[in-house]
């Protein structure tokens, strides 16, 4: 049962991001998504065996800092859009008004 909802929310989040559509809601969801894989998947302080501990941390670290980028993602909005390949200036993320 969990394999076909995280191949949906996977495949559906990553396919929302390369279109550019409704890029901020898709975000929040994969990031929340990503941390509780690290956590719940990559859970190294219950493993005993100090080889595949280490690998476990090294895969909790990489989830939380894929995380971290779908929440600058989620902040930010994306600084091109990926449908359009036009940058937004740097101001439109802090405020409305362009700077001049």
């Amino acid at each position: 049962m969990a394999a076909p909802v995280a191949t949906a929310v996977e495949a559906l989040g990553g396919l929302l991001l390369i279109v550019g559509f409704k890029v901020r809601p898709p975000e929040l969801i994969m990031a929340v998504y990503t941390a509780a894989t690290a956590v719940l998947g990559h859970d190294f302080w219950n493993v005993t065996d100090p080889t595949l501990q280490r690998d476990m941390v090294i895969h909790f670290w990489k989830n939380i800092g894929i995380a971290g980028g779908f929440l600058l993602l989620f902040v930010t909005g994306g600084a091109v859009s990926a449908s359009t390949g036009h940058a937004r200036h740097a101001a439109d993320w802090v405020c409305d008004a362009p700077i001049e």
